[in-house]
């Protein structure tokens, strides 16, 4: 969740885990903030920036956005958790019969 009275920063770049989210910038850190918090110690790849996930990110983080939906592939079917029932759903009993 962000922080009051901060600015929080993150980097953004192309490649595997695209968003770093380096920490929150205030009144009394901002001095050499970017020399202490960022050069050198953030994962960089020259060639380009993808902005996409870094958005969705933000969107996340600060609750504007749901997470992503879960994949719907046949082996995802196959293995995932099932979602508990909703509302009103039947009982289901050990032995498979869902009748009431």
């Amino acid at each position: 969740m962000p922080t009051v009275g901060k600015l929080d920063l993150s980097t953004l770049r192309n490649g595997a885990h695209p968003v770093h989210r380096v920490g929150g910038i205030s009144a009394d850190n901002c001095a050499d903030f970017v020399q202490r918090e960022v050069i050198d110690r953030v994962p960089v790849c020259n060639g380009g920036t993808g902005y996409c996930c870094g958005l969705e990110d933000f969107l996340r983080q600060f609750g504007w956005l749901d997470n992503p939906p879960r994949p719907q592939g046949f082996f995802s079917r196959l293995f995932a958790e099932q979602a508990p029932p909703g509302p009103g759903a039947p009982p289901v009993s050990g032995d498979g019969d869902h009748r009431r």
